[in-house]
């Protein structure tokens, strides 16, 4: 089996590590391809997909349409991607013709990487992978409330639109055309994203199937939490609650300020553990912020990582939506239990009061409720425990990427059928 994967990135973001980290487990079982647009893992077998190969003029001729393209196009918030204009695609065509894969594997594909013009030229079987929400919506990353994609999208709230016939449905129409010219198969690694993928009019009629996504259990292991400490400069004498992501204190879906609210009576608790935050500067947060605060900045690699979750007592994950939650498995790996709202993806991450607390969406009374039970004492052996045999059963790259295999298998048996 020849399978080619298709990523945006390698190694920036949980998306781009989430891919990675699958072709680290499909490469183990069978013939395996990393395409990416920017690559900053250093490893020497990703292959860097460049722009078209193109006469003068033709670059010229095509620019032209970009560019016009471009002027017609709205000023997107940062909720929303656009394709790329075909010109500005990066050249998978000559890629596929290199590797002749069995299977086109692709996983987060936006910022200017692959157009739905060469999407839908695609002739080999299509597995995607969705790690947002934007495969099924009219641009939108994250829609939260918003069920407009279930229709067509239009009078787009992030566009402040009240035009039917926006941006946003003239993209969803694009994608419907372009889906209409693929042999494609879904995959949603969680229930919840899954069933919004299957409510959607753009791949309500596809199929999905639910695999979460994997890591390596070998690297993501409970280390001694003393030793983590003092490597991380991070104090030995309390509890750490851990936080953390991309923009993890800026981005309003990651819940920062509804773990500020919570976090502002844990002094009348009589709590007084340390908060550690990764993905943020030391900038961003209130003078009177109610708990002690230390910053990682960001970490760029697995063995700090790990250093991290094991030198927590919990993890608070207080997301709006997540499509799975890679910092929640990740902590679970490490025997660290997680705190979060009981909503989205992390339905099928986080065990109520099994291997985490899953709170009451979305109110800080509750998440502060969940912190201080996970930090009990009398309790924390047994949610370790748990939680760490949550990750190797359910979470570990072998299982994962032999779930992947067997799709891959049914997919060619469809397809020679």
């Amino acid at each position: 089996m020849r399978v080619l994967f298709v990523s945006t990135y390698d190694a920036h973001g949980g998306a781009a590590r989430a891919a990675y980290r699958l072709y680290q487990g499909i490469s183990r079982i069978d013939t395996a391809r990393l395409v990416v647009k920017h690559s900053t893992s250093e490893n020497p077998d990703i292959v860097t997909a460049g722009g078209k190969q193109l006469s003068p003029w033709e670059r010229r001729r095509l620019r032209l349409a970009s560019l016009l393209g471009r002027q017609v196009r709205p000023v997107l918030p940062p909720q929303l991607s656009a394709p790329p204009q075909e010109a500005e695609s990066g050249d998978l065509a000559r890629e596929i013709t290199a590797f002749a894969p069995d299977v086109v594997h692709l996983h987060w594909i936006c910022n200017d990487f692959l157009s739905l013009e060469e999407l839908a030229r695609l002739r080999q079987p299509v597995l995607w992978t969705l790690h947002d929400s934007w495969p099924f919506t009219g641009g939108c990353h994250v829609p939260l409330d918003c069920l407009r994609f279930q229709d067509a999208c239009g009078s787009c709230p992030l566009l402040g639109s009240c035009a039917e016939h926006d941006w946003s449905r003239q993209l969803h129409g694009k994608k419907r055309d372009c889906y209409a010219a693929l042999s494609l198969t879904v995959v949603a690694p969680s229930r919840w994203l899954a069933a919004r993928a299957r409510s959607s009019s753009l791949l309500g009629s596809a199929r999905i199937e639910v695999i979460p996504n994997g890591l390596d259990v070998s690297r993501f292991r409970p280390l001694d939490k003393l030793m983590a400490r003092e490597i991380l400069g991070l104090p030995k004498d309390r509890k750490l609650m851990l936080f953390g992501g991309m923009s993890s204190t800026t981005d309003p879906n990651k819940g920062f300020d509804l773990l500020l609210q919570a976090l502002s009576g844990m002094p009348e608790r009589g709590g007084d553990a340390g908060l550690v935050v990764f993905g943020a500067s030391g900038g961003e947060l209130p003078a009177d912020f109610p708990v002690p605060v230390h910053f990682l900045g960001t970490l760029h690699d697995d063995a700090t990582l790990a250093l991290a979750y094991s030198a927590a007592d919990v993890m608070v994950v207080p997301s709006r939506q997540e499509a799975f939650c890679q910092t929640a498995s990740e902590a679970l790996a490490c025997g660290v239990p997680v705190v979060c709202f009981g909503s989205s993806g992390l339905f099928d991450v986080v065990h109520h009061g099994v291997d985490g607390y899953a709170a009451q969406p979305f109110e800080p009374a509750d998440l502060l409720r969940g912190i201080l039970w996970a930090l009990d004492p009398a309790r924390s052996g047994e949610l370790s425990r748990n939680a760490r045999a949550k990750a190797v059963g359910k979470f570990s790259l072998e299982v994962v990427a032999a779930q992947y295999h067997e799709l891959y298998e049914q997919i060619m048996t469809n397809r020679q059928g």
